[in-house]
């Protein structure tokens, strides 16, 4: 197979070198292959484009991005690391330290679902709250994190979210697994534990009322 090696920079960007085009077949005929191969592996696959044919999968996203102007990543001290890449231990002060699991199919059925559902509402309280206006502050404040991002030329910001194909992505997870890897319990658990639960005329999950749902269901099961 071809490698980028005379490539170099076909669309002329950033004058960095080894910069594939967008959609470009010769990366999908290599990924096609690894998974071929049963690789499927997210950072041996990237280690193997990089290795094997001198490309990264940043620059297969996103070529018109400079590796040194923009590196991929970079290492930092925690307090000069931006607020949401040093937030878990925020996540772990004000939610995650009340959050105790022990071992069964029925605890590995109610605790996910309770534990996803508290976390979709602190993501939407996180993304919805409005942070104190400080004019001293470079990035938006007075404003929530949401509306900035949809609003971003309003603030005077400028939209970096870079595209990625989600098929790529999708195909890789379908490789590896797919949705069964993220599940606690059988798939034929699931609807058993949901009839129970429905027949026994719950409505809402809270960490206040868990253990009783728990001690319920229990016997039925």
């Amino acid at each position: 197979m071809d490698s980028y090696d005379t490539l170099n920079n076909p669309e002329g960007r950033n004058q960095h070198k080894d910069c594939p085009r967008k959609n470009d077949q010769l990366i999908k005929q290599i990924l096609t292959q690894y998974h071929h191969d049963s690789i499927m592996d997210r950072k041996k696959i990237s280690h193997l484009l990089k290795v094997e044919h001198g490309v990264t999968m940043r620059e297969f996203f996103s070529p018109n991005l400079s590796t040194d102007e923009l590196p991929a990543h970079q290492f930092l001290k925690s307090v000069h690391n931006i607020t949401i890449e040093r937030g878990w231990l925020h996540v772990q002060l004000q939610w995650g330290d009340n959050v105790k699991l022990c071992f069964s199919d029925l605890v590995q059925w109610l605790w996910p679902q309770l534990i996803q559902q508290e976390l979709d509402k602190l993501k939407h309280w996180l993304n919805t709250h409005t942070v104190q206006f400080n004019r001293n502050k470079i990035l938006p404040s007075g404003v929530s994190s949401n509306v900035a991002m949809a609003l971003h030329k309003d603030y005077g910001a400028e939209d970096c979210l870079q595209p990625v194909d989600c098929d790529v992505v999708k195909n890789l997870m379908v490789e590896i697994g797919g949705k069964v890897l993220v599940h606690f319990i059988d798939m034929e658990y699931r609807p058993h534990a949901q009839l129970i639960f429905d027949n026994l005329g719950f409505k809402d999950l809270t960490f206040q009322n868990v253990w009783p749902i728990f001690s319920a269901m229990l016997p039925l099961m």
